[in-house]
């Protein structure tokens, strides 16, 4: 066995184990703005949560953290839990039905006021 070939087994059998940082992100549109939220799957489960003018100019920019929460009664239902940090840390968390498509991949996120948010990238 050559040590080219005995090399890539080792590196294809330590891949499922290695710490890959993703996120993935959420836009909601209105007639004069846009909203993105991003979810961070790192180790601090952070988030960010902006705002845009309706010429794609940055209004305003908030951090927190995320979590998900199962609370279905009658069968599975996850929530998605923005918690707000830093000077903002005093506002209540806000809550997003967290929707996954059938591989389990995040497809969409609705909020209180049952507005769609769909991924963007």
């Amino acid at each position: 066995m050559n040590n080219k070939f005995f090399f890539t087994i080792i590196i294809l059998m330590a891949m499922p184990f290695a710490s890959i940082s993703q996120s993935f992100k959420f836009c909601s549109y209105t007639y004069s703005s846009k909203y993105v939220i991003t979810f961070n799957q790192d180790d601090d489960q952070s988030a960010t949560f902006k705002l845009y003018d309706s010429n794609d100019n940055l209004i305003k920019t908030t951090l927190g953290t995320w979590e998900l929460r199962d609370e279905g009664v009658y069968g599975p239902v996850t929530y998605i839990i923005y918690k707000f940090s830093g000077v903002n840390s005093h506002l209540p968390n806000m809550k997003f039905l967290f929707i996954r498509d059938g591989y389990g991949s995040p497809q969409e996120i609705r909020d209180s006021q049952d507005r769609t948010w769909d991924r963007c990238y």
